[in-house]
């Protein structure tokens, strides 16, 4: 053999095996690169997973709490929209929170805001098979069935009406009249007689007129309120009166009386300390109040064997609970009593 050709084989082979082990080193470093990509890669996928898993939370509450902000703007500005038509075609924002709550809620203007208080369950009052009339004369209003009213006119009075000329009264048109006997101060805590009990109620029964009475509390137990209820049989012992003996509670506007202070189910308590007292002796007891007398000083669900005078000055009696005697008005004006006077209607049917 040619030595030459030998070499240049040998050179030539030579050649080869260096190009394929510089290409096996450059496929392996690319392999090596590649792995340490994927490596990192892997590494980085791992952390941002781990993140996503400790944070996962926290970014889900993110969205949620956005999309529910969201949700409640669109929402409140519907229901914006929905209180400015209403209030568009209403003549107050009670006698529209009224209507939207009918049913469900008292709503009344409290101290500070207004008040939604759920319906109890108690008897209800039925006005469907007549009306209420007001006399164009006199004033006077009643609840009419078939043209006859089923009510009387009843007035109630106190120190404040002055000398009334209870023959006028009865010829105006007034059946019956609530005398005052007194009062506990809603500051002093004293007792105090109504200076003219003795001339009204004489007066009003001398006219024949149904009569009953009234005591202004502000008793703070059921001590005090029984005797309260001694004070009133006391008083009352020498006149017979057919109408109910009633227990005045009231909050006092402008001022805070001291029983306001007391919780709701001790105030029941103690209006059933004096009225179970009242009827012991033989006579009718009853409650009397407004919305706020009954929504936040008692629980009227406990008191429903009692007779309730409600007030409430408008032509719409407004609560639909059934009420033995509806004061209407507090600005009323009747022969015979010199200042304006509280105007009733008792429910006699």
């Amino acid at each position: 053999m040619d030595e030459r050709k030998q070499g240049n084989g040998v050179k030539i082979f030579t050649g080869i095996l260096v190009a394929v082990l510089v290409a096996v080193m450059g496929i392996s470093g690319y392999l090596v690169r590649k792995h340490l990509q994927l490596k990192e890669n892997y590494e980085t996928l791992e952390e941002d997973y781990q993140y996503l898993e400790e944070n996962k939370n926290s970014i889900v509450k993110q969205e949620v709490s956005a999309k529910l902000e969201e949700e409640r703007a669109e929402e409140n500005e519907l229901v914006m929209e929905q209180f400015r038509e209403g209030l568009s075609g209403q003549s107050s924002v009670v006698s529209f929170l009224r209507k939207q709550y009918k049913g469900k809620y008292l709503v009344y203007t409290g101290s500070p805001n207004y008040q939604f208080v759920p319906i109890l369950d108690v008897e209800m009052a039925d006005y469907s098979s007549g009306e209420f009339v007001t006399d164009e004369t006199t004033g006077l209003r009643s609840f009419q069935v078939d043209g006859k009213a089923v009510t009387k006119n009843v007035i109630d009075v106190s120190k404040y009406q002055g000398a009334v000329d209870w023959e006028a009264v009865k010829n105006y048109g007034i059946d019956g009249a609530m005398v005052r006997v007194g009062v506990r101060g809603y500051g002093s805590g004293e007792i105090v007689a109504d200076s003219n009990f003795d001339k009204n109620i004489k007066g009003a029964l001398a006219e024949d007129l149904d009569t009953g009475v009234y005591f202004f509390t502000s008793a703070i137990s059921e001590k005090e309120a029984e005797e309260e209820a001694e004070f009133v049989l006391k008083a009352i012992k020498p006149y017979k009166i057919n109408l109910p003996v009633v227990f005045d509670l009231e909050k006092i506007a402008g001022d805070t009386a001291r029983h306001e202070a007391v919780p709701k189910e001790e105030m029941t308590k103690i209006a059933k300390a004096f009225m179970e007292k009242i009827e012991d002796s033989g006579y009718e007891a009853m409650l009397y109040g407004n919305i706020a007398t009954i929504s936040e000083l008692v629980d009227l669900e406990e008191l429903q064997d009692y007779k309730l005078w409600f007030a409430y000055y408008s032509d719409d009696i407004y609560v639909p609970y059934k009420v033995d005697m509806w004061q209407y008005a507090s600005d009323g004006k009747v022969d015979g009593v010199t200042t304006d006077c509280d105007v009733n209607m008792m429910f006699v049917e």
